[in-house]
């Protein structure tokens, strides 16, 4: 009989791959409506409604909370029952609060729309959905496939940031966010809907299109290898500290990335930069991440030992972060942000790819839930912690200084 992956797909290669694109599309949207695009929109809309940049930036913070307790409850759903439908249902649900947001007359409208509902659909548009999807189809192949994935990401800063900006200054910041709405619904809701599934099993495949990884003794330590896959519950993973150390390193790194999501391009219109050179120097920082994750971090982290991956893209984090003190002019912004976006690169694959390769994808839903909840909070706290330092000090510096 033949299956929907070989009618899908024509038998011509893994329909794993099919689903790299469908989530790399899911992550596009994830990251450009409620990081990218809002840091274009931030300042006419703030404008409008009269509001400092600091409430403004709360919708982030609460939004990364909302998200933090909707993680835990999706985990253990999409293990039992598949991310189609609460990937297909959070994009529906985040176009329609984006439509309207495009309405909004009042601060607290903004706050519900922007902080409570999309901030709840998140973690199935991105954080957490798409992630669960990947390990659960490649195990030999995971790198490079979570790597694959998350190229969305960044390529929203390349192609949506100049679009929104351009909307934003011709039709204003409520024709900008009617646009999103409506074309979440059309690239993310419906391919999603058609296309996702659980396992490739369940369409008669074999995990990476090859021989099915052999389960492991959860008890036995955890190392990366092509033929066998770990198989750790959710209760044995919690028991282990080496999963609350690296959550605690991914939340502290994540303050200082989630900051410059949002403040990179008000950041360098501060600087005295011009608003299109300055989406031109975001756009760069989304191409160098697309580039690095092909070019350099996929091939990294399908080599050496994921722990060695880590500890290199932490002090490439670090590095990038003290660029962005020297931006003053456009030349030294577009320097800055492809620095800032080849350390980038590695981030979302990292945080990603880790949980499987030392506790497998028996219970990586739940997982993804609980590590994601404890990253969301300290996040929530790095564009807050940015907005706060720019309303007392009329600067990013301090803030920038604090993150290296």
């Amino acid at each position: 009989m033949t299956t929907l992956a070989q009618r899908l797909t024509g038998g011509r290669f893994f329909y794993g791959w099919l689903l790299v694109g469908v989530c790399g599309l899911s992550t596009f949207w994830g990251s450009g409506i409620t990081s990218d695009s809002f840091g274009v929109l931030l300042k006419p809309f703030s404008d409008e409604l009269g509001i400092h940049r600091t409430e403004a930036v709360l919708g982030i913070t609460i939004g990364a909370i909302s998200g933090g307790f909707v993680s835990p409850i999706l985990g253990p759903l999409l293990d039992r029952h598949g991310a189609r439908l609460p990937m297909a249902l959070s994009g529906a649900i985040a176009g329609l609060a984006l439509i309207l947001l495009s309405q909004i007359n009042a601060y607290w409208q903004f706050l519900l729309l922007f902080g409570v509902v999309l901030g709840a659909c998140r973690p199935g548009i991105q954080m957490v959905a798409p992630g669960v999807v990947i390990a659960n189809w490649f195990v030999r192949k995971r790198g490079r496939a979570i790597t694959y994935t998350f190229i969305g990401q960044p390529l929203s800063k390349v192609i949506l940031v100049p679009i929104v900006q351009a909307i934003a200054s011709t039709a204003g910041w409520r024709t900008a966010w009617l646009t999103l709405g409506f074309s979440i619904w059309l690239t993310q809701t419906l391919p999603t809907w058609i296309t996702i599934r659980r396992h490739p099993e369940d369409l008669g495949l074999l995990i990476d299109g090859g021989p099915a990884a052999g389960p492991v003794d959860p008890a036995a330590p955890v190392r990366r290898s092509p033929d066998a896959e770990v198989s750790w519950t959710v209760v044995q993973a919690v028991k282990d500290p080496t999963l609350w150390l690296l959550t605690f390193a991914f939340s502290f790194t994540g303050i200082s990335i989630s900051s410059m999501f949002i403040h990179m391009f008000p950041y360098f219109t501060d600087q005295g930069i011009p608003a299109g050179e300055a989406a031109g120097a975001v756009g760069a920082f989304g191409l160098a991440i697309v580039i690095s994750r092909i070019f350099l971090w996929g091939r990294v982290l399908d080599g050496p030992p994921i722990r060695l991956a880590l500890v290199v893209w932490a002090i490439t984090i670090t590095g990038a972060t003290l660029t962005m003190l020297l931006v003053h002019d456009t030349p030294t912004a577009y320097f800055a942000g492809i620095c800032f976006g080849t350390a980038m690169g590695g981030a979302a694959p990292l945080g990603r790819l880790v949980w499987p390769e030392y506790y497998g994808r028996r219970s990586v839903g739940a997982i993804f839930g609980v590590v994601g909840t404890v990253e969301a909070v300290a996040s929530a706290g790095g564009p807050l912690i940015a907005s706060l330092v720019f309303d007392l000090t009329g600067s990013y510096q301090t803030a920038l200084q604090l993150y290296a």
